[in-house]
């Protein structure tokens, strides 16, 4: 995940609000993936035995995670 930071392109000075909102998203994020993971028993074991399809499944728990940020934290 890009950071806010990064996303906006980078020109302009990080205020200390701004750091700390992007640090928030970013290790809910983190959670938010392991959370969906589990629930979804995507596993390493997974990976190893259909890679393609543990791409798919990781792609869209990182969608999901992202939509729950940008409701959570950006937009509210």
């Amino acid at each position: 995940m890009k950071s806010l930071f990064e996303q906006f392109g980078g020109t302009y000075r990080k205020e200390n609000a701004f750091v700390e909102i992007d640090k928030q998203a970013q290790e809910r994020f983190f959670r938010i993936v392991e959370q969906i993971k589990q629930e979804r028993g995507i596993t390493e074991l997974l990976k190893i035995i259909s890679p393609i399809k543990w791409t798919q499944l990781m792609n869209c728990v990182r969608h999901q995670a992202d939509e729950i940020i940008f409701a959570e934290l950006i937009f509210n």
